[in-house]
């Protein structure tokens, strides 16, 4: 979600499609979000790039999934107050669910490029993100006790022209990509001025998926959201407000 932005799991979606693109740089890979829906791992990577040469999506092996927690980031001691105010603002795993260790933490950047990019984009990405004056990420994935999959992922950023920057290169890909075979549809959430993507086609597991991304200031917010059958946009939209009004007030209950 794996899922995001890319959750090492017990299967995966063999469609995903929600593409990440930093703007100005070359083709690029996203590992592809994970599924906990069946036991079989099914692995997917999916590719991204700049809005003129988006490549087709291809298969690639991903890490066996693990309950062990998070290795510790490399983080400045401002990186890492900064990376615990964050953590505090991630939504938690609502009641009955089930957090993935392995996926719940602060990553500092070459974590962050690990996590989500494909090995052939990371040296390019690095160098991106560097640029955007990226500082750290936290990230939260958990399995609801009705058996639907989020994966939530904070990305700050020195300064809001760095979160932007992320957000138009995610966005821009998205919209290049309508009109495409189940490569998804593009929507607009005005109230809380965000982006989604909808990806009705099912995977293997019978799962189809919505992420959403948004910016408040420095910060981007990422979620997926996966589903059986059919995508839970309004779902979807209802974590993104919960997680954003969480992030402006870290002491408020999250409401979920």
């Amino acid at each position: 979600m794996r899922i995001p932005i890319s959750l090492r799991a017990a299967a995966l979606a063999a469609a995903a499609t929600g593409l990440l693109v930093a703007c100005g740089a070359p083709p690029e890979t996203l590992t592809a979000p994970r599924h906990l829906a069946a036991p079989t791992p099914v692995p997917t990577a999916m590719p991204s790039a700049p809005r003129s040469t988006a490549p087709t999506p291809t298969d690639a092996p991903l890490p066996a999934d693990s309950d062990s927690p998070t290795a510790a980031p490399s983080l400045s001691p401002a990186a890492a107050q900064a990376g615990a105010q964050l953590m505090a603002s991630v939504l938690p795993v609502p009641a009955g669910g089930h957090g993935w260790p392995d996926e719940t933490g602060l990553l500092d950047q070459a974590g962050f490029v690990k996590e989500v990019f494909a090995p052939d984009a990371q040296q390019t990405e690095n160098t991106e993100l560097t640029k955007r004056k990226f500082t750290v990420a936290a990230q939260r994935g958990w399995r609801d006790k009705d058996d639907n999959q989020a994966h939530v992922l904070l990305v700050k950023f020195a300064t809001a022209s760095g979160a932007k920057g992320l957000y138009d290169g995610i966005t821009a890909n998205w919209q290049d990509q309508q009109g495409q075979a189940d490569k998804g549809t593009v929507f607009q959430d005005q109230a809380d001025q965000a982006t989604g993507h909808v990806i009705t086609k099912l995977d293997s597991l019978g799962n189809a998926y919505v992420t959403m991304i948004a910016t408040q200031g420095d910060t981007v917010v990422y979620l997926r959201y996966f589903t059986a059958a059919h995508p839970d946009q309004t779902g979807t939209q209802a974590m993104l407000h919960r997680q954003l009004a969480l992030l402006n007030n870290p002491a408020a209950p999250p409401g979920i």
